[in-house]
């Protein structure tokens, strides 16, 4: 796999990624952004897995946080079905 550089990488599909995710962009509107997650879901809220999910009143586009085409829209990249195995740092 060939390194790419990337100027804010999140890890995890909760609540923290997608909103940092968010306030990011608003706060650098040219830098490279993406939310990498071992999940195949766009960040999803959590505690809905036990309070809606399982028992079959919430599918998984209720569980979104944002809308389908938001991540498209603010240029984050979902890097879903992934798992990070080294992360460079640099100051």
């Amino acid at each position: 796999m060939t390194a790419r550089k990337i100027d804010y990488l999140l890890l995890g599909g909760g609540v923290a990624s997608a909103t940092a995710a968010r306030v990011l962009r608003t706060e650098d509107q040219s830098a490279s952004i993406a939310i990498l997650c071992d999940e195949t879901l766009a960040p999803y809220q959590r505690p809905q897995l036990t309070k809606g999910f399982l028992d079959g009143s919430l599918d998984t586009t209720q569980m979104a946080i944002h809308e389908a085409g938001f991540y498209t829209d603010l240029r984050i990249e979902l890097l879903l079905g992934a798992r990070a195995a080294l992360a460079r740092t640099c100051h």
